[in-house]
């Protein structure tokens, strides 16, 4: 997967938006949102929000429904 930005210690945002190039962005979207977990597609980029109300199981069986 590729990000927009660098993910370290220097970004501070909760927001991830990424891409993989095999992988339609809009299918992406449209199978999370059908699995119950909010994404939005922006410019061909999948943007994902994750926050305080998000808890590890929630990030698990996000990246597990990727493809």
């Amino acid at each position: 997967y590729q990000t927009v930005t660098a993910r370290d210690e220097t970004c501070g945002s909760g927001i991830v938006t990424f891409r993989k190039e095999d992988a339609p962005s809009v299918g992406v979207v449209a199978m999370l949102n059908s699995n119950g977990v909010s994404a939005a597609l922006r410019f061909g980029w999948i943007r994902a929000a994750p926050h305080f109300y998000i808890n590890d199981d929630d990030v698990d069986r996000f990246l597990g429904l990727l493809p």
